[in-house]
């Protein structure tokens, strides 16, 4: 039993590999139709981050913004195209829509409360639907708390900090050159061979 689970694991992955490198992401969304599995590792195609959002009672009366981040994991071809759809009324999202072609194109989505949850009982909690073309959902919770906790808050900017390493780290790969590093080498060997040639 373990086996076939391990089997139908590994060619489901490899269909997501191939199905991303396919423009129409026809394969992606089979994927998404074929069972549990399948539609869980189709689903790995597609980043959101946070997947929890804390605002305070301070946050909403100042309404403060908050941003999440949605971007297609695969570095290869083709991209994903999502909706964000909040599911009551007092959360607001923008953009309400958009597109990522890989790890790098992380596109940012602000989020904000509406003072009139405050005239509910706190804490009150509700969702945020990112869900693709593909029929691939996932959902970030948003808390609004009297207070937030002081290990909430280290979190928070941990979280933060790490995303800004690694979307910089992916930037710099999309953008990057990688023969950068061999014509450095090459022109201080240039230099070197100049400063032999005047000694000589």
């Amino acid at each position: 039993m373990l086996n076939k689970t391990l089997s139908a694991i590994l060619v489901a992955s490899l269909m997501v590999v191939v199905s991303g490198c396919s423009p129409s992401g026809d394969l992606t969304k089979a994927m998404a139709n074929a069972g549990p599995i399948g539609k869980w590792i189709a689903s790995l195609q597609v980043g959101v981050s946070p997947r929890t959002v804390t605002f305070t009672k301070q946050d909403v009366q100042d309404q403060k913004a908050k941003n999440i981040r949605v971007w297609d994991r695969f570095p290869f071809g083709g991209k994903i195209d999502f909706t964000v759809t909040p599911k009551d009324n007092w959360i607001t999202v923008s953009p309400v829509q958009g597109s990522s072609a890989g790890p790098w194109d992380r596109v940012s989505v602000e989020v904000k409360v509406s003072t009139s949850v405050l005239e509910t009982a706190l804490p009150s909690d509700s969702l945020i639907e990112v869900k693709t073309t593909d029929d691939i959902s996932k959902t970030v919770k948003v808390n609004v708390v009297e207070k937030d906790t002081i290990a909430n808050q280290i979190r928070e900017r941990i979280r933060e900090r790490l995303e800004e390493i690694f979307g910089r780290i992916h930037q710099n790969q999309h953008e990057g050159n990688p023969n950068q590093g061999n014509q450095g080498g090459n022109q201080g060997n240039q230099g070197g061979n100049q400063g032999n040639q005047g000694g000589n």
